[in-house]
């Protein structure tokens, strides 16, 4: 996994002989170095109306790509996602991993790539509305 934790999950405690240790995941932020890149991603599937651009947002944020999310009138979501070319990877994998979870309702399936032009001086990821 991407380092993404579902919001709802319980948390571990700490075991009674490691009094010292805190419940939350100590996470190292990965490094990415590289030119930036953006890309449209198109997903269909059961992606409207559970959580998808929600989880897509935390996504973003946990992997430190920018861009949105939003979705389509035919059903499916359409994302702009703009990072390294690792990033985007690690991005769609997580994805990939949400759809494969039993923690979640989302079954979702890219169904279209398309390179675009970086935007400059974007720093996050948001949920757009049309």
């Amino acid at each position: 996994m991407v380092g993404f934790h579902f919001p709802w999950s319980r948390k571990r405690r700490a075991q009674a002989s490691d009094t010292s240790s805190t419940t939350e995941p100590q996470h190292k932020p990965i490094r990415y170095t590289g030119p930036l890149r953006r890309v449209s991603l198109r997903y269909r599937g059961r992606v409207q109306a559970v959580g998808f651009r929600y989880q897509a947002e935390i996504l973003a944020q946990s992997v430190g790509v920018t861009g949105w999310v939003r979705n389509e009138d035919n059903g499916d979501v359409l994302l702009h996602v703009q990072g390294t070319p690792q990033q985007i990877e690690r991005y769609k994998e997580g994805i990939q991993e949400l759809s494969a979870s039993r923690n979640t309702w989302i079954e979702a399936a890219l169904v279209e790539e398309k390179p675009l032009g970086v935007v400059d001086g974007e720093r996050k990821f948001s949920v757009a509305y049309t």
